[in-house]
């Protein structure tokens, strides 16, 4: 799996700076949405809810969904179910499967790539 933000291009094409980063696997072409290496980052901290994400990043709910689709059907998060003080006393949160810590450091690098890419495109 070739990731992007991994080769340390410097100068990508264009379709990467827009909405998503593509990768391809032996078998296909993948589109990463925008993001998701935040929240991978955001993850690796601690199990979070959809609010704390969603508040973290200021994300609209259809984007901060389209990506947890994308990490669960990857494999690369889960959701628990964690204590809280709510009425029931229950609340569901995201958190990194074994597969999604590993991955850690490509999406860190992924990150940073995009920080640069977004701050030469101002």
């Amino acid at each position: 799996m070739i990731i992007f933000g991994c080769l340390g291009l410097t100068s990508p094409p264009a379709t990467f700076i827009s909405h998503q980063y593509s990768f391809y696997s032996m078998t296909r072409r993948v589109e990463i949405p925008v993001h998701t290496s935040d929240v991978i980052v955001e993850l690796a901290k601690a199990p979070n809810s959809f609010n704390h994400l969603q508040n973290t990043f200021a994300l609209s709910p259809s984007t901060l969904s389209r990506i947890l689709k994308f990490l669960r059907r990857a494999k690369f998060i889960e959701v628990v179910i964690i204590p809280s003080i709510t009425r029931d006393g229950m609340r569901k949160a995201y958190q990194l499967t074994a597969k999604g810590k590993k991955i850690i450091p490509y999406f860190m690098k992924m990150r940073d790539t995009e920080r640069k890419i977004l701050a030469r495109a101002k």
